[in-house]
């Protein structure tokens, strides 16, 4: 079953109010299509894909 567009923008506007003030403790790549994030608070956060994952980290300078 495929989700419209405007489902996908709702679930993303719920996932982004519910991580809003949360603090990134720990990511985790478990193989490669699978990476959790886990919050201060214990809270986690579960990527999976039938194909590989790619991590990407933009927009800041800390990184250079």
């Amino acid at each position: 079953m495929s989700r419209s567009a405007d489902d996908l923008e709702a679930e993303a506007a719920r996932a982004t109010e519910f991580l809003v003030g949360k603090t990134v403790k720990v990511i985790r790549r478990h193989n490669e299509r699978t990476i959790t994030i886990e919050f201060t608070d214990r809270t986690r956060l579960f990527v999976d894909s039938k194909s590989a994952l790619d991590l990407s980290i933009t927009g800041t300078d800390e990184l250079d």
